[in-house]
């Protein structure tokens, strides 16, 4: 042997690779992708997968409106509950997406996926929780909506057997907010998709009792959407796993008081915020129904239209969340600025064209839901005087996005809670003292948007969010 033998270095220990520890380009999009396309990158997928669930809503309502205008009637009461569910879900989907987007941002894919985990425990007894109380209130809805006796039958059927499946809704929901926390908005749109297409295949036989099915009628229904949130839940489940972004042993599951704690502070402001608009949009639309039935079905077309401006915004919203997160664990403030206003320029460019649809051909819109004639001129009009104020709707949702993603949600709550409650003396101060009657709630919900996107825009500009530790 050579005397120099000793001396040559040896090779380094071969440690086991990190099974979390997954390439950037896999679970981290900034600084990966340009900022132009990781936005679109999530938002996109997720604007596709809100459409693909209004086009199935449709669906049920076609199979459910078979059985006659009671159970129509008694499924579209039970909008504002659901409604109310979904906001309540953000308590954990919110917070959870600030705090892992960062992590991922801070390339920490490990103690993401922990904290991830971590945090089902939270989820499903927050679920349990609204579900019961659900259970108990769920007759007390139809009773103060004034529903018939048979509406009101069908309807308790329906929402018990939906508010049943309130875990599985919040372990969806929550489950999305990771995948998109993650730089992944494509997977869950799959899944979503397919979820909706078996809903759409069963939910008939459950409902008319085909085949070996039971006649259901209603509830059958409910029972289609839950089964179809099952297979959803059992299937992304499966994929986090394989992707690593929930662990993959049972005592990795255990509850963190101080993650929960954490997710909470930053969930509940924004959680509140859309109850709030349940709310007040239940007000709203009492006092349209004191001047008739027909400003009554124009607001709830109107509503229903604005779903078409409403989703590119929830998607770019995510995407501000996620992407903003992601810079700001990297320690990138600037570029975390820069993102959320890069998301609402998408999105005004979006809802610019939406409103030019609505400005222009707004009767036209309002037509395949209504023949009446003063429901499609106050539908029309609805349309025309909200076309402008999209642009501040897109402004006020997506910067609430990006405040979201840095865990700063108090922001947008002190500035959108004050807003909202305004829309209600506004609406009567416009339509009852100045004489403008429906037409003066159209404008004071348009007037109230705008004071929104502007309040949003100028404290986004002052920066100091991006300073939230998470």
């Amino acid at each position: 042997m050579n005397e120099n033998d000793d001396k040559i270095p040896l090779p380094p220990p071969q440690v086991p690779p990190d099974i979390h520890a997954r390439p950037a380009s896999a679970r981290k999009i900034v600084g990966v992708l340009s900022m132009n396309r990781a936005i679109l990158r999530i938002s996109l997928p997720t604007m596709a997968g809100w459409y693909l669930q209004i086009a199935f809503n449709l669906v049920d309502a076609f199979w459910v409106g078979k059985l006659g205008p009671a159970a129509l009637a008694a499924v579209g009461a039970s909008n504002f509950a659901l409604w109310s569910i979904y906001t309540l879900c953000d308590i954990f989907s919110v917070g959870s997406s600030a705090i892992v987007a960062r992590r991922i941002g801070e390339e920490r894919y490990q103690r993401a996926t922990e904290i991830a985990g971590q945090i089902v425990p939270s989820v499903l007894i927050g679920s349990i929780i609204v579900g019961i109380l659900g259970l108990l209130t769920v007759e007390r809805l139809y009773v103060y909506i004034g529903a018939s006796a048979e509406a009101t039958r069908y309807g308790i059927d329906y929402l018990t057997v939906i508010l049943l499946g309130t875990p599985l809704l919040f372990l969806s929901m929550w489950g999305e907010s990771i995948f998109h926390a993650n730089g992944d908005a494509k997977t869950p749109m799959k899944i979503f998709a397919a979820a909706l297409a078996l809903n759409a295949v069963i939910t008939p036989a459950f409902v008319f009792g085909w085949g070996p099915f039971p006649r259901m009628e209603v509830a059958g229904a409910a029972v289609g959407t839950v089964f179809s949130q099952a297979v959803a839940v059992v299937i992304g489940a499966r994929v986090m796993v394989r992707k690593g972004l929930i662990p993959n042993e049972l005592r990795k599951y255990l509850p963190s008081l101080k993650i929960t704690a954490k997710v909470m502070r930053i969930g509940v402001p924004s959680s509140l915020t859309g109850f709030l608009f349940c709310v007040i949009y239940i007000f709203i639309a009492r006092i349209a129904a004191g001047f008739g039935d027909e400003p009554l079905a124009a607001l709830a077309v109107g509503h229903r239209l604005e779903e078409l401006a409403w989703v590119p915004c929830a998607g770019l919203y995510m995407a501000a969340a996620a992407v903003v997160g992601q810079y700001l664990g990297m320690k990138d403030r600037k570029s975390a600025y820069r993102a959320g206003w890069r998301s609402v320029q998408f999105g005004l460019i979006i809802v610019g064209l939406v409103g030019i649809l609505y400005f222009f051909f707004g009767k036209y819109m309002v037509l395949p839901f209504s023949s009446d004639v003063k429901v499609l001129a106050l539908g029309a009009e609805y349309l025309r005087i909200n076309a402008p104020a999209l642009l501040f709707m897109a402004t006020g949702i997506i910067l609430t996005g990006a405040f979201s993603g840095a865990g700063a949600t108090i922001i947008p709550m002190l500035i959108t809670v004050p807003i909202i409650a305004l829309r209600i003396p506004l609406s009567i101060y416009f339509a009852k003292n100045l004489g403008y009657a429906e037409t003066g709630i159209w404008y004071a919900l348009a007037l109230s948007t705008v004071i929104r996107g502007i309040i949003m825009a100028a404290a986004y500009s002052r920066k100091n969010w991006l300073k939230k530790v998470v």
